[in-house]
């Protein structure tokens, strides 16, 4: 992500990385993964992820591919509070759309965060979410309250 020094968005990185992290972790905790990420900003004005596992930094790309997609999932998720925070909490999301993501990820990996996923709807973080998939095991799991077929 591209950033101006003079511009806003650089100020409100400056201001808002600390949070950013502290949200990621948190979703990346709810998720089950061992990783922690830490956010820079290069001397290139890009926002740079590190992820940490076990005192050891590791490319995104040596990640299996659930587990990048949930670190791509922790950093949205972080990114929509911290600017629901930013503008009051007013415009919180109502809705989450997560378009076929868990499918990449293991049975154990996605009662897990199906369980974190309802937890923040229960919290009010979301009022909704909604997920397309085509497996089919999705429509009896207990998190999920109502199934679209097309």
């Amino acid at each position: 992500m591209a950033v101006s020094e003079s511009g806003v968005p650089m100020s409100i990185l400056k201001r808002c990385l600390r949070r950013l992290r502290e949200l990621t972790n948190r979703y990346l905790k709810m998720f089950g993964l061992p990783f922690e990420v830490i956010f820079r900003v290069t001397r290139e004005r890009t926002l740079e992820l590190e992820i940490v596992h076990q005192g050891v930094s590791r490319l995104l790309d040596t990640l299996s591919g659930g587990e990048q997609f949930l670190v791509g999932l922790a950093v949205r998720l972080a990114m929509s509070k911290l600017l629901a925070e930013i503008h009051g909490g007013i415009s919180r999301p109502k809705f989450l759309i997560i378009d076929a993501g868990l499918c990449l990820l293991d049975k154990q990996h996605r009662d897990v965060v199906l369980s974190a996923l309802a937890k923040l709807v229960d919290e009010g973080e979301y009022e909704q979410v909604i997920i397309t998939s085509h497996l089919e095991e999705l429509a009896s799991h207990p998190c999920i309250k109502s199934v679209v077929r097309l």
